[in-house]
């Protein structure tokens, strides 16, 4: 008897040391994060459908339709965008992703005749609006047969009168936003915000860029036109070639 008493207290410490064994190597439970992909100039996009195929750390992501909202884990992750029906890979970027939000981004091509995309941050979100009857605008120069590589300014102008200058920083972003004044015209009494503004261009040493022609380079671009616009107009807008002239493509709009 006392036999099977040491034997059943043998099983029964087993069975305790197992369980708290158990307990200390458990994994607490898992935190994730959440990422979000835009594609608002349709570089994936084709007649048979979507043409884009993601990897995150080596394993493919499903995407729902043209939702592309992914769980993904806190921290650095190596992303992979493909295109489908080649299996060319457009773009391996590692992204950093912060567990407290949902960071989204936006595909774009600085040149067009590429198969490579690169992805931006869009941060609109965060940004506080202007102040009313204002703008907020920052640039980058994508138009390399026009410009080079090199710190242009963009004059932006309405009614024919400069509001503000943008010094560039080549391809990159200029750091922060230059906040513009909107125009203004009078029919019938009424003021009326004016939304175009013509952009021109100078070099280095403030002379007029020239197109192929030789007449000076001007673009426009509307900053939107709605009662609620003071509170939407935040944009980043980047210059891009297309046939011998230049067009200030918006990449966001808050």
């Amino acid at each position: 008897m006392k036999r099977y008493n040491y034997l059943l207290s043998l099983v029964l410490l087993m069975i305790t040391a197992s369980c708290s064994k158990k307990e200390v190597t458990l994994p607490e439970p898992g935190t994730f994060s959440k990422v979000r992909f835009r594609d608002p100039f349709m570089l994936f996009q084709t007649e048979a459908g979507l043409n884009l195929a993601i990897n995150y750390q080596g394993k493919p992501l499903a995407s729902s339709g043209n939702s592309w909202e992914f769980t993904v884990l806190p921290g650095e992750g190596k992303f992979e965008f493909l295109y489908k029906d080649s299996g060319i890979k457009a773009l391996e970027t590692t992204l950093n992703i912060d567990k407290d939000s949902i960071p989204t981004y936006v595909f774009f091509k600085p040149d067009a005749n590429s198969e490579q995309v690169q992805l931006i941050e869009d941060t609109q979100g965060s940004e506080a609006p202007p102040a009313p009857d204002h703008i907020k605008v920052k640039l980058a120069n994508f138009a390399q047969s026009f410009f080079g590589n090199k710190n242009i300014k963009v004059v932006f102008s309405q009614n024919g009168a400069a509001v503000d200058t943008i010094q560039t920083q080549g391809t990159e972003y200029t750091s922060g936003y230059s906040v513009m004044p909107r125009a203004f015209t009078t029919v019938r009494g009424q003021k009326r915000i004016t939304y175009q503004y013509e952009l021109t261009f100078l070099d280095e040493n403030d002379l007029p860029i020239a197109d192929p022609d030789g007449n000076p380079l001007v673009a426009y671009f509307i900053s939107g036109s709605g009662p609620a616009s003071n509170a939407k107009s935040i944009f980043t807008i980047f210059l891009r070639e297309e046939s011998e002239t230049i067009s200030p493509a918006i990449l966001f709009e808050s």
